[in-house]
């Protein structure tokens, strides 16, 4: 699959719900290109290979190209140069002049102009700019380490070198959480999602950002799908009851939350693939064995899809509590009622079956646990 000319290609999504004129014109510069040179607009698909489906194309001539149109909804689509190029270029989709300036080699002087939303895209990747370089830098640097690491099974290199990039990539997620706080427009509306799925806002976050958004934002495809995370959020918000569900064990029956409740419950999302959720385990399974007497239970929800991988992780990690999995990744029904988008992730009940506390680990979740069975 080709990959998108910008590392965060969602966060892109820098729109302005106001619309200047009738229809659209994107008027194009490009370098590197033959004449008769195909350029496409490609519009989201999930149900394409590539995730994206060619909607309208032109031919470049004497280095220039033309689309003429009218944009009905305001959306995020992506310029394709050819069909050998490893790109898509994104750019906001709205009515109103754009200027494309596009370099084959040079794609980090791309520039998408002429309209609110994609002035806005411009404002926010110069100030994301020092950190991608940074990203880009560390990927150079250490990519053949990390291969390395990957063939000889090098489980510390890899993991430093996930907590060195981690870290980078926090940088650039609180710059993104900058420009949502500081600019209630659409731009932001788009980028608050991204920024829930990458948990790099609390689900509080999420609500408190959202309702302070104008209402035709809220009105618009992406404000109503967020709506929905919305609500799911207020749900899973500390001092609610933890929605209850249900879904087969390796052996085949089913077993539900309401059924694994104890004195302190933890349910656990994570699967057999997810690298940092493996590394935690250990812990996890250290915890269990301390405090499961005292009234401790788990029900960890595998989002595998393969369900040999799921059982032979169950064995290698040693993991004694029930284990549910639908076997269906992030369409799982509990993930989505749970508002899950990344793994692992955890829920901590009380003894109400009241949801806790959220999203710990490591020496912070025995704590809680603790801190829960002492009352």
């Amino acid at each position: 699959m080709k990959k998108f000319l910008f590392a965060l290609g969602a966060m892109a999504m820098l729109i302005s719900c106001e619309q200047k004129q009738e229809g659209f014109t994107i008027n194009g510069t490009v370098t590197g290109f033959a004449d008769g040179t195909m350029v496409y607009i490609n519009s989201a698909d999930e149900n394409s290979d590539t995730g994206l489906t060619k909607i309208d194309s032109v031919a470049i001539t004497e280095g220039k190209f033309t689309f003429a149109g009218k944009a009905d909804e305001i959306d995020m689509k992506y310029l394709e140069f050819g069909q050998e190029q490893m790109y898509y270029l994104p750019f906001i989709y709205e009515n109103g002049e754009i200027t494309v300036v596009y370099d084959k080699d040079k794609t980090e002087n791309t520039k998408v102009t002429g309209t609110e939303g994609n002035d806005s895209f411009m404002t926010f990747r110069e100030q994301t700019k020092p950190v991608e370089e940074k990203i880009k830098r560390f990927e150079e640097e250490n990519n053949e380490k990390m291969m390395q690491a990957r063939m000889s099974g090098d489980e510390t290199v890899m993991n430093e070198l996930r907590e060195e990039y981690m870290k980078i990539a926090d940088e650039l997620g609180e710059v993104s959480k900058n420009f949502v706080k500081n600019n209630k427009n659409f731009a932001s509306l788009m980028m608050l999602s991204q920024l829930h799925q990458n948990k790099q806002i609390t689900d509080e976050e999420l609500i408190e950002i959202y309702n302070g958004m104008d209402d035709s934002l809220k009105a618009t495809k992406v404000g109503k799908d967020i709506q929905e995370l919305v609500n799911n959020a207020a749900k899973l918000a500390i001092g609610q009851p933890a929605p209850d569900f249900s879904a087969p064990t390796p052996e085949g029956t089913e077993e539900s939350l309401k059924e694994n409740l104890g004195k302190v419950t933890v349910i656990d999302f994570w699967a057999a693939w997810c690298g940092p959720c493996r590394k935690e385990n250990p812990n996890v399974v250290r915890i269990y064995e301390k405090y499961k007497d005292q009234g401790l239970s788990i029900i960890g929800v595998s989002l595998d899809r393969d369900k040999d991988a799921w059982l032979k992780a169950i064995a290698d990690d040693g993991l004694t509590w029930t284990q549910i999995s639908n076997l269906a990744y992030f369409s799982d029904p509990i993930a989505k009622e749970y508002n899950i988008n990344a793994i692992p992730a955890t829920f901590i009940l009380d003894a109400d079956g009241n949801i806790a506390a959220k999203d710990l680990r490591g020496q912070e979740l025995e704590d809680k646990i603790a801190e829960l069975l002492a009352k």
